[in-house]
Formats: structure tokens, C-alpha cells, sequence
């Protein structure tokens, strides 16, 4: 699967908090919208829906103001949202009914929508992902999980297990944004060969 380019199918992109993720996708939420190449890869032009969970929209707004000069109207935001088995499938499922050329969902972050439940085990986690990617492809589009990995020492390796909900996509693709302490770039890692993207 090639992400930039949204077709039924699930992705994780995860790392450390506060490293970029949600820069990273808010602006591929807005290249899809408007069909410009993803890291020089063509995408499916279509609307995109990022929810965007932590943030209020007010710096939602200010980030786009530093991305871009020019922002699509079939960009959409929201800063709310249901939880898994509370309503938040049928939300997306109102929203592509409204706007059929829906090509990506992004929803930062996947911990916020889970169901909260007591069970965190690993089949707790398979079954929320298998949920929302049962979704994407019965709507026929992407949808990206923006996933804080756990503490687990100084070192975010590429290849640290510390997000079983990207372990989880098993019929997804999986990202992983490591911190790189004193530099401007943020390398990406793909889950498969744990090298840049």
C-alpha cells in the first residue's frame, strides 16, 4: 500500500508525542484535497476529514496559515468526536453520505476515539482497528490513525514494540515518526523494512 495515495485501506502513522505527526498528516490532508503529490507519489484527489482530537481548531487554523497560502474547500476539520461503538462510525458514514468524493480519514488520535473500556489487551486493540478498517472498506477509502507510542526510555527506535495498535493493522500499513533530536526533518519509517520512507 502506498499511503499518499488513499485506497480502502488502514495506516498507523506512530511515535512519540510532540514530534510532528500531526503536522505530517494535516498536510497530507490538505495535498489529497487539492491532488498534489505526496513525497513525489500521485494521489487520489478527494476530500479529506481530519479529526483533529488534541487541538482546538483555532491552531488547527494556524498551522494551515504556515503550510499553505491556499486552503481547499474540501479540507474538513472537526475537534470532536464519538467513540468507537458510541457512534463515531456512523459520524464518518454521515459525512461521506455528504461528501461522496471522500478519499481520506484521519483521526489524531486513536486513543481518544477507543472505546475506553477495562480489556486493553492486544485482542482489545485488533478488534477497534479491525473495526475502523471494515469501514474504509466499506466506504471505499483510507483511513490514518495517528498513534502516540508508550514511554519506554530515552531511545524511539523504528524498531521499539510500543504500540500494539500498529502491530495490529495486520492488514494495514504502519509508520513510525521518530524523534530526531536537534534536526528540522522528521525521517518516517515504514513498519515493514524499519528504514526512511
Amino acid at each position: 500500500m502506498c499511503m499518499p495515495k488513499p485506497i480502502e485501506e488502514l495506516a498507523v502513522v506512530d511515535g512519540a508525542p510532540k514530534n510532528g505527526k500531526s503536522w505530517m498528516v494535516l498536510d497530507w490532508c490538505v495535498r489529497v484535497a487539492k491532488g498534489e503529490p505526496v513525497w513525489n507519489l500521485p494521489v487520489k484527489q478527494g476530500s479529506t476529514l481530519y479529526l483533529c482530537l488534541e487541538d482546538p481548531l483555532r491552531r488547527v487554523q494556524d498551522r494551515l496559515l504556515q503550510l499553505t497560502d491556499e486552503v481547499p474547500p474540501n479540507v474538513f476539520f472537526a475537534t470532536v468526536a464519538e467513540k468507537l461503538g458510541q457512534g463515531l462510525c456512523e459520524q464518518i458514514q454521515e459525512f461521506v453520505r455528504e461528501h461522496d468524493d471522500t478519499v481520506l480519514v484521519a483521526i489524531d488520535t486513536f486513543q481518544i476515539v477507543r472505546s475506553g473500556g477495562q480489556d486493553i489487551s492486544y485482542a482489545s486493540d485488533y478488534e477497534e482497528v479491525r473495526e475502523l478498517k471494515k469501514l474504509a472498506d466499506e466506504l471505499q477509502l483510507s483511513i490514518l490513525l495517528i498513534h502516540h507510542l508508550r514511554k519506554q526510555g530515552a531511545s524511539d527506535s523504528p524498531n521499539s514494540d510500543g504500540s500494539d495498535a500498529r502491530d495490529a493493522t495486520s492488514s494495514g500499513a504502519g509508520f513510525v515518526v521518530p524523534c530526531v533530536p536537534g534536526t528540522a526533518e522528521t525521517p518516517v519509517f515504514s513498519r515493514e523494512n524499519a528504514r526512511p520512507a
